[in-house]
């Protein structure tokens, strides 16, 4: 695959990434996620979006030459998106995750400081433009009227400076963005024309971002480190499944 032009080694986006993301999780108060996360996490810089033609990859061949998925710009950082079945958020060391859009996943980065956008939406309720990161929400009725809960999400102008700086016009995705088109309707990895052998030589990010379609969405609350386990079992994160693919 090619290098990817949101989350480029060359360009110290490794570095930097993870720098804005300690400023930004200071900022907010955010804690990184449980390290059981990750297991189930797949890095975007990590998967194909499209071909070298800039078309849908249909199929497994084409993977070496894709374009990889852009990060989500670190304006964005403690904001998860999500649509259909899956989500995303930014992690402590910068690099934008997907995740599936589970209950027991979403209340995680709850507790970890993140804050969950509407479904399919920005966090400010619009779904066809960058968002502005300001959450309005009525909350009840008192004797003076309707009560207002404001979530402000927006940094301070140091730090977007700073991103802005290190982004530098790069296309990084401002709003709504769960990257759900990785997994539907056969995904962006070829998956629906790849054969046993070609399943069995997938990348483990890979392998992450297909598992999430195997088994029905989780909507009730569970221990989340039980929940990781039960996702670890399904069919492309079950080792079981892959004996091949460790030899």
């Amino acid at each position: 695959m090619k290098v990817s032009q949101t989350y480029d080694y060359g360009k110290n986006d490794h570095i930097n990434r993870a720098n804005i993301a300690l400023i930004c999780s200071q900022y907010f108060g955010i804690k990184d996620v449980s390290p059981s996360l990750y297991q189930i996490a797949a890095p975007v810089s990590e998967l194909a979006y499209t071909n070298k033609d800039g078309e849908r990859i249909k199929n497994r061949d084409e993977i070496d030459e894709a374009i990889p998925w852009n990060e989500r710009s670190m304006r964005t950082f403690g904001v998860v998106y999500s649509y259909e079945s899956t989500a995303s958020f930014i992690g402590m060391d910068g690099r934008t995750y997907v995740v599936p859009n589970d209950q027991p996943v979403l209340e995680h980065l709850k507790e970890c400081g993140y804050v969950i956008a509407p479904y399919g939406k920005n966090l400010d309720g619009n779904s066809n433009k960058d968002d502005s990161l300001i959450f309005e929400e009525k909350n009840g009725e008192d004797f003076l009227g309707f009560s207002q809960v404001v979530v402000d999400r927006n940094l301070p102008n140091e730090i977007v400076k700073k991103i802005d700086e290190m982004e530098n016009g790069r296309q990084y995705y401002k709003h709504n963005q769960a990257y759900a088109k990785i997994v539907r309707f056969g995904g962006t990895l070829g998956l629906m024309t790849a054969s046993e052998e070609e399943i069995q030589q997938l990348s483990l990010s890979e392998r992450k971002v297909a598992n999430i379609c195997t088994y029905g969405r989780v909507t009730q609350l569970q221990n989340f480190e039980d929940y990781v386990q039960f996702a670890l079992q399904q069919y492309y994160l079950n080792d079981q499944n892959f004996i091949n693919f460790h030899k």
